[in-house]
């Protein structure tokens, strides 16, 4: 049996367990709960500090690339100057 045939028998059998065994992807209690219990206020303080960090990551690697940027537009600038200097010797 090829891969591809193992990957579509793999996707299949999944789909359909998933659509059998419905009963197992219910919601935990907590989403069922109180909107103002502890653990669902603890939950979305949770998911309000990853997404920070996560913006927080990409505002680095953002920043890291605008620098890298400047830098490669200053070295093109130094090497264009290298290369065709200016005859100011007449």
């Amino acid at each position: 049996m090829n891969r591809a045939t193992y990957a579509c028998r793999l996707v299949a059998c999944s789909l359909l367990l998933s659509s059998l065994l419905t009963e197992a992807a219910t919601a935990c209690s907590t989403c069922f709960g109180d909107p103002n219990s502890n653990m669902v206020l603890g939950a979305k303080a949770g998911v309000a500090v990853m997404a920070v960090i996560a913006y927080a990551v990409l505002g680095c690697v953002a920043w890291v690339g605008r620098g890298w940027y400047i830098r490669a537009k200053e070295l093109a600038g130094q090497e264009a100057e290298a290369d065709n200097p200016a005859s100011n010797d007449d």
